[in-house]
């Protein structure tokens, strides 16, 4: 019973940040529930709870959506997974994402004073944005930072950004369920847990929308950059001195 109500606990905070900033449900929630459940349980209950968090926020973001910057992002999402798995059979996890967190970390200090990369968001930087973004997710399972550290670059508004961050990550979720399924890891023991916690999230994506209406945009900004130089510390942090 103790080790459930950790469980919700971490959830319940996990997606309350994703709610509120449009990112890091994983990042915070993964590594502490590794703790109780096995690691690829946990990447299976990430993917689903994710899911049902995105659909939430997105129903509240959804009238944010900039079709002109997420279809690239989209696209070029849907082009890199395939390559992401080839890379995924050629190169070292670990390696790779350990590599990810530390570029993440450098444009998070580059950030911190307000720079704004002189990037265009035409689709010539939308789409390589969205492929990296998908050879990443499908080869180490974090597509997220390439798009959040060029969002966060452009000093975006915050239910834009959102909005943006939220639909990939659905549509990235909705994409993952088949391969999943396919290797059989959606077996009834892991579902149900994540229908355990379900309520736990619930709980804590509204709390997160709440929050997110009343999040300042200067505020909002620098929390999504602290959140961005802890996301890539993590990451360094897991897969180099997390062991095997």
């Amino acid at each position: 019973m103790f080790e459930l109500l950790i469980n919700s606990f971490i959830i319940l905070v996990g997606s309350l940040v994703q709610a509120c900033i449009g990112f890091g449900f994983s990042l915070v929630a993964a590594p502490l529930l590794t703790l109780f459940i096995s690691p690829i349980k946990v990447v299976v209950i990430m993917t689903l709870l994710s899911l049902v968090n995105n659909l939430f926020v997105l129903n509240d973001t959804w009238r944010n959506l900039r079709y002109k910057l997420i279809l690239p992002l989209v696209t070029g999402s849907m082009v890199g997974l395939p390559i992401g798995v080839y890379v995924l059979g050629h190169l070292e996890p670990k390696l790779l994402k350990a590599l990810v967190g530390v570029v993440v970390i450098i444009f998070a200090v580059i950030l911190t004073p307000g720079i704004r990369l002189p990037l265009s968001w035409s689709r010539y930087v939308l789409f390589p944005t969205g492929l990296v973004s998908g050879v990443i997710h499908a080869s180490t399972s974090l597509g997220g930072p390439p798009v959040v550290v060029a969002l966060a670059s452009q000093k975006i508004e915050k239910n834009i950004f959102r909005a943006t961050t939220t639909s990939l990550f659905l549509l990235m979720n909705i994409g993952i369920l088949p391969v999943m399924a396919w290797q059989g890891l959606l077996d009834w023991s892991t579902v149900k847990i994540a229908l355990i916690n379900l309520p736990a999230l619930c709980l804590g994506t509204w709390i997160g929308m709440l929050l997110s209406h009343h999040v300042p945009e200067a505020l909002f900004r620098r929390l999504v950059l602290i959140a961005v130089f802890w996301m890539g510390l993590m990451i360094v942090i897991l897969n180099v001195f997390g062991g095997k």
